[in-house]
């Protein structure tokens, strides 16, 4: 779980630094964390370039850890909901 948040972090501050916000919340009932940013969104491009790895990576961790990651993303941010499949 570690390495699928620090991607995510790492994700903010190179596409989304511009937003200036980074949010991180444990939804207890719907056993979930959620990372929010206020970045252009994913179909936007960012001043920064990947590999273009780093999301299928995250995803595959996680489906290891038989969890799952949905993504929400529109000019004004992007939010990632990880729970269980």
């Amino acid at each position: 779980m570690t390495r699928v948040m620090d991607n995510l972090f790492q994700n903010i501050i190179r596409h989304a630094a511009e937003g200036k916000y980074a949010n991180i919340v444990v939804d207890i009932e719907k056993e979930q964390i959620i990372v929010a940013d206020r970045g252009p969104g994913m179909n936007n491009s960012s001043y920064e370039r990947g590999a273009g790895i780093g999301l299928s990576a995250l995803n595959y961790m996680l489906k290891k850890m038989k969890l799952k990651a949905d993504f929400t993303s529109n000019e004004n941010g992007t939010r990632v909901a990880i729970g269980r499949e």
